[in-house]
């Protein structure tokens, strides 16, 4: 399994060195069961690189995240009222490496509930590997303590955005302010972006179709009232679009997991069989429910086959934040929830892609992860795991007969 072990050389002061007492209890008491399950381990790997962070090392990493999506200023300054209301929220300033290891043990424990996900994990040892393993080896020090603290920055705004759709609305004002003409023909995107022109492309044919999206998603949620069919063109495009850069990368399996799941996205007929069903409002009207047919599994098959998606990405482990932040990934209990939170990190992040690409951002947009291994092989583990959705499906197909 992918797994190694990580570590930096540091002088502790003794505050330092009672947070490294406390975090490692911790750690013990939370992953005693889980340290024999991959994703137990991996939480591991992660957590060592977190122990000796300060409050004011973690404040100041989150900060940086925020400045790149533009919500925040370097004088501390919120880019809107809606977001400076909730401030001490989104940027606490006494979080430490322990706030963040709790965070990759949630992570983690909410991936561990994904059965799809769990199958490939199992499968992720030996040399085709080897080249992923040796990165964490070299960088996981310095990468791991970046990404997890723009999780945390992800994850509490995505909870502002679920408990009040207006924060939402807020964020899409700021980001489209700054959508100019102007601004984009002054960054001299030819020397901003190195990446082929296909990844290019995806990222501004992606940043419009969210925008769409949590467009319309906003002026349903403000009357109350979502047509029945919303989501299933929408769902059927995001996924088409990201089988298209599959299957230019090579990842052929994967990119045939994006037809299993574009053939049931939301909006069908009320079905007791599979629990599919129009689009509806959540009961809080925070929020827009989107039922696919066997939803758990479903949304299970989805979080396994973009995880692997995004690895086509040289800082992959940036955007796999976005899927593994607890508001996305716990939605075990509430599956027809799972899409318009997941809608909502995702529209976050491509916008802490768009605007470090516009304006400048930190090091996690030079990182380069990137190994074709990984991505075919989850790709194909994927793969399996929708023969299986499909199997399920059949069974109610022959209940109806």
């Amino acid at each position: 399994m992918i797994c190694t072990v990580v570590t930096g050389n540091s002088k502790k002061t003794d505050i330092e060195m009672t947070m490294y007492k406390i975090v490692t209890l911790h750690a013990l008491i939370t992953s005693a069961m889980a340290i024999l399950t991959p994703e137990g381990n991996i939480a591991m790997v992660i957590k060592n690189t977190l122990v000796n962070k300060s409050s004011n090392q973690v404040t100041w990493m989150m900060k940086q995240h925020l400045i790149q999506m533009q919500l925040i200023n370097k004088e501390n300054v919120w880019s809107h009222p809606r977001l400076e209301a909730i401030g001490n929220y989104l940027l606490p300033r006494n979080l430490t490496g322990l706030d963040l290891t709790i965070l990759v043990d949630k992570m983690a424990d909410n991936a561990a509930k994904n059965p799809y996900l769990h199958t490939f994990l199992l499968q992720a040892e030996g040399p085709q590997f080897t080249e992923v393993m040796e990165k964490v080896r070299i960088d996981g020090a310095k990468v791991f303590p970046d990404v997890v603290s723009y999780a945390m920055v992800l994850n509490r705004l995505t909870v502002a955005m679920r408990s009040n759709w207006r924060v939402l609305e807020a964020c899409k004002q700021v980001w489209t302010r700054l959508y100019k003409p102007w601004n984009i023909l002054n960054t001299k995107l030819k020397q901003r972006i190195q990446q082929r022109i296909i990844v290019k492309v995806f990222g501004w044919l992606k940043t419009l179709s969210i925008h769409k999206v949590v467009g319309e998603e906003l002026e349903y949620l403000k009357t109350g009232i979502v047509p029945p069919e919303f989501g299933r063109l929408d769902i059927t495009v995001n996924i088409l679009e990201a089988k298209i850069l599959d299957f230019v990368r090579g990842n052929f399996a994967n990119a045939k997991v994006a037809l299993a799941l574009a053939k049931e996205a939301a909006g069908g007929k009320e079905n007791s069989c599979t629990g599919a069903g129009p689009t509806r409002m959540s009961p809080d009207g925070q929020a827009i429910e989107a039922r696919m047919a066997l939803p758990l599994q479903w949304a299970d098959l989805y979080q396994t086959w973009n995880m692997a998606f995004v690895t086509n990405f040289k800082n992959w482990p940036y955007f796999l934040a976005k899927l593994l932040i607890p508001i996305v990934s716990g939605y075990q209990q509430e599956p027809a929830g799972y899409m318009y939170s997941r809608v909502s990190a995702l529209y976050s992040h491509i916008n802490w892609v768009m605007m470090g690409n516009l304006f400048g951002g930190g090091e996690g947009r030079r990182l380069d992860w990137y190994s074709l291994s990984l991505s075919r092989n989850w790709g194909m583990a994927n793969y399996d795991s929708a023969k299986d959705y499909e199997v399920q499906l059949a069974k109610c197909d022959d209940a109806t007969l």
